[in-house]
């Protein structure tokens, strides 16, 4: 499956190699032994992502993890449309 990146405790994420296994996905990399966390379709454009569901409709992007977003608690300058 496409779609999926894995990464260990330092935070650098890496594409898996994912499968389904029963009922459940199982996502690897192999230069990674203890894997910390899995993403899916968190890209920019995840028009590669092949991941369904029983209706035949695309899963969305989802994260197993709690790590801070690289734009957590970045205010954005305030705009105004007059």
């Amino acid at each position: 499956m496409l779609g999926f990146t894995i990464a260990g405790a330092a935070q650098i994420f890496r594409p898996a190699q994912a499968s389904f296994v029963d009922d459940r996905v199982i996502a690897s990399h192999p230069q990674l032994r203890h894997p910390q966390a899995v993403r899916f379709g968190w890209i920019d454009n995840p028009q590669e992502s092949n991941l369904f569901n029983s209706a035949a409709l695309p899963a969305a992007p989802f994260r197993i993890d709690g790590w801070p977003l690289l734009t957590q608690g970045v205010l954005l300058p305030r705009v105004d449309f007059d």
